[in-house]
């Protein structure tokens, strides 16, 4: 393999990851796929495979859709330091994001905030609606009197996630007065999640095999977003589990729950700690939310999410 010069290093670190990411010897690999066999249509989740399929289809033409779950350059932004690599990343990364929704043949996102960013993004290109999904239980969750936990989930190497854990342990769990037993349980945590989970006394899971054992724990599940883009499905796979959800309002974005009836919603620390404490002493009440988010849910099962994107689909071929 050829070795890179001090230019290419010094472009490669003002790329974004999702350049990076959408390296040659990948494209190369989707490359030959794509040329060994035939297909009607592609379809790339998410910013990176999207970028290195566009790669690969040339010079062989075949439909792109990209599914947008986030809008990358938003989200990028709310997580890097201020320094010059950094901004020269975001711009790269906004441009490398507009090339693809300019070049991508249709194009799907998740909430209605982020298809109104990606239209302005493009310059006016008509992007399309989906919604994530949820699997369907087989089987019933686990008896009331073995839910006694309450649950924080999600990718632990995420930084959205981390400083969810963090405003959470910082300025809401110290107002809580009632006892109860906090579930950290995700992917790959570092260092500061470790430390913060062991220095409150919150249980830690590490990279679970499955995650239904965890849920079935679960009385309540709390969602204390303070940055991210497109939809949390953490929200929808609680909802499907019978369990009652308390988020920020960012939390639950582009979902369409409503606070009080299907999800309780607060954003300052004195609210959330309220709500959560309501929600353990009132079991009545959030058994209502519960069975109402459960009913809620169904509209985003993957059986129907993928009949719905489907019938989108062909409509627009």
């Amino acid at each position: 393999m050829r070795r890179r010069n001090i230019l290419e290093k010094i472009v490669g670190l003002t790329q974004s990851y999702h350049q990076r990411s959408a390296g040659q010897k990948f494209t190369d690999h989707i490359s030959q796929v794509i040329f060994k066999n035939k297909f009607d249509i592609i379809i790339a989740e998410e910013l990176s495979p999207a970028g290195f399929a566009l790669k690969a289809l040339n010079p062989k033409k075949v439909p792109l859709v990209y599914v947008a779950h986030n809008v990358e350059s938003d989200l990028y932004k709310q997580i890097v330091q201020s320094h010059v690599i950094e901004k020269w990343r975001i711009n790269n990364l906004i441009k490398f994001e507009k090339n693809v929704i300019q070049q991508a043949d249709i194009i799907f996102s998740f909430s209605e905030e982020d298809r109104n960013r990606l239209v302005q993004i493009s310059g006016g290109k008509k992007i399309h609606l989906t919604r994530a999904g949820v699997e369907l239980l087989k089987t019933h969750p686990a008896g009331l009197s073995l839910k006694d936990k309450v649950l924080f989930v999600g990718a632990l190497d995420y930084f959205p996630n981390i400083q969810a854990l963090q405003w959470y342990t910082d300025h809401v769990h110290p107002l809580v007065k009632i006892k109860y037993q906090l579930l950290v349980a995700g992917r790959n945590p570092g260092s500061r999640v470790k430390e913060i989970c062991q220095m409150n006394g919150f249980t830690l899971i590490s990279s679970p095999a499955k995650m239904q054992p965890i849920l079935e724990q679960g009385i309540l599940e709390i969602v204390p977003l303070l940055s991210g883009s497109g939809t949390r499905g953490k929200i929808l796979e609680a909802a499907s589990f019978n369990i009652p959800v308390l988020s920020t309002t960012l939390g639950a974005a582009g979902l369409g729950f409503i606070h009080q009836k299907n999800i309780v919603l607060a954003d300052q620390p004195n609210d959330f700690a309220n709500e959560l404490e309501n929600l353990l002493n009132q079991p009545e009440r959030a058994r209502s939310i519960s069975i109402n988010a459960k009913e809620y849910v169904k509209y985003f099962y993957y059986e129907e999410v993928v009949k719905d994107f489907m019938r989108e689909l062909k409509s627009l071929k």
